[in-house]
Order: C-alpha cells, then structure tokens, then sequence
C-alpha cells in the first residue's frame, strides 16, 4: 500500500473493516459498522487535508463516474488537495503557468491517440483544463501508452500518472 503515516493507515484498515462488516449476513456483525464508524470518524479528525484528499480519491474510484455523489467527492478531492498550498505566482511565472495549464493533458491526449486508447477527458467542464481524468476500457493499456510517453506513474496509486516535464497529474478510470 506505501501509504506514509499510521493515521492514514489506520483509517484505510478501519475503511476496509467497516467494509468487510457491512456485507455480513450476521445483523450483530453489521451492528459493529457503528462502532467501526465513530473510531474511523476519530482518526479522520487527525488526518491532514492532503490525507482526506487521498481517501476521497480511494472512494471516488469505487464510485461509477455517471453518480451524482462522483462529482461532490471530485470537487471536495480538488479542494482539499489545494488547501493551505495554493501561492500566487511571480509576474515572471505568471506566462509559464498560463503556458503549461494544459500541457499535460494535450501530451496525454496524444499518446492515447497514438496507442490506439479510446478516452475521454472528465468531467465535461467549460474549461477543459479544469480536470486531470481520463475515462479508457482498460486502465494498463493507457498507462503503458502513459507510460512511453514520459509519464510516471505514481507509487502509490496504480491510476495517476505525472507528467515528467510539468509534475501535473493526469489520472485514469476505467468504464464499467
């Protein structure tokens, strides 16, 4: 899993635990959900915004990306994945970011292209660089093509890949 704090792992083991107890058949066992909820509502408390960030990314990928719930959590992700870490950039950077907003997602666009992956960027947003996913069939296809590309892939997230040149991420989903 690599995940580099006890708090985050704990709060996945109780994510899966809580998980694991909801799908029994046995109504005391999934009584114990309850208990299991307010120790995970305990040690959510002590994770960072980056950390809550993580576990809606982990929870946005079980989510089928047509729900309503999908666009909440992408909206929360983003959000907490910025907080605290936004700064605005020098007038001598201010072209460079303007130039490289969607660099990435272009570079990633033609190398699904060139591997042959159907794709399509999500959510449908006014501004096209506004996301960073991409809904493929196959999620090791587009990530090899990624891949070839000068794409990395993150260690911790079989789905998200940074460009090598920009560090901007660019995630995958597969239809269902």
């Amino acid at each position: 899993m690599g995940d580099s704090t006890p708090t985050l792992r704990i709060a996945l083991d109780l994510i899966e635990k809580q998980r694991r107890l909801a799908d029994s058949h046995d109504p005391l066992r999934r009584a114990g959900t309850l208990w299991v909820a307010t120790e995970l509502d305990k040690r959510l408390s002590h994770c960072t915004d980056a950390q809550i960030a993580e576990l809606l990314l982990r929870a946005e990928e079980r989510l089928p990306i047509f729900q309503p719930e999908f666009a909440v959590i992408e909206h929360a992700r983003r959000r907490l994945a910025c907080s605290g870490q936004l700064t605005l950039p020098l007038e001598s950077e201010d072209w460079q970011a303007v130039r490289d907003e969607g660099l990435h997602l272009m570079k990633a666009e033609a190398a699904l292209y060139r591997g042959a992956v159907p794709h399509l960027l999500l959510p449908f947003q006014r501004n096209r660089f506004a996301s960073e996913m991409f809904m493929v069939p196959d999620i090791h296809d587009a990530g090899s093509c990624l891949v070839a590309a000068g794409f990395r892939q993150d260690a911790r997230l079989s789905t998200a890949f940074f460009d090598s040149e920009t560090g901007r991420p660019v995630r995958l989903i597969q239809e269902r």
